[in-house]
């Protein structure tokens, strides 16, 4: 499962990538640790994002966010709430946000204005970041990826709508080419 890896936020409680690639790194590294084979491995992988109220936002963009307590943690990603892909899409439509890339984290997100005045924060997957997941699960040689979840799309929109969940199904041809 290599998505809500900020369930527990140890250090400051800031809005952070939900599945940054160099985190499911070490995760799938310490089950082969442990004597799995990879290939005995799927990689659970998120089509969805959280959306962080920030109490402060910085001029380089960093959230700070509420304290949720969480199995002995100060932080978690419940001070969040979860949105799945295609409510994502509209809302950087919606808020006219432009979308900026965590290099460290390999991870995208974007910050945004509700209409009560309070800025948000929002940590996603898209096709970037998934084929990057995609393609490191095919070079150690997983079984195979699952998807939390595929009703995350929209399947009934606009030719918009349409072209972003084929683009989303087809980025997985990524697992399946190297």
């Amino acid at each position: 499962m290599s998505y809500d890896e900020r369930s527990q936020i140890l250090g400051a409680c800031t809005a952070s990538a939900n599945s940054a690639l160099p985190t499911t790194i070490v995760g799938l590294h310490g089950y082969t640790q442990l004597g799995i084979p990879p290939e005995k491995l799927v990689l659970g992988l998120p089509w969805y994002g959280y959306d962080y109220p920030c109490l402060s936002l910085t001029d380089d963009s960093v959230c700070t966010i509420p304290k949720v307590p969480f199995r002995g943690v100060n932080c978690s990603d419940a001070a969040g709430t979860q949105r799945p892909y295609n409510e994502i899409v509209r809302l950087i439509q919606a808020s006219v946000s432009f979308v900026q890339w965590n290099a460290s984290l390999e991870s995208p997100f974007f910050n945004y204005r509700a209409t009560s005045g309070e800025y948000h924060q929002v940590w996603f997957d898209d096709t970037e970041s998934l084929s990057l997941k995609y393609d490191y699960a095919a070079r150690v040689g997983l079984y195979g990826l699952a998807f939390w979840n595929i009703d995350s799309l929209d399947y009934n929109g606009t030719q918009y709508d349409d072209f972003l969940t084929r683009e989303m199904w087809e980025t997985i041809l990524v697992f399946f080419d190297v």
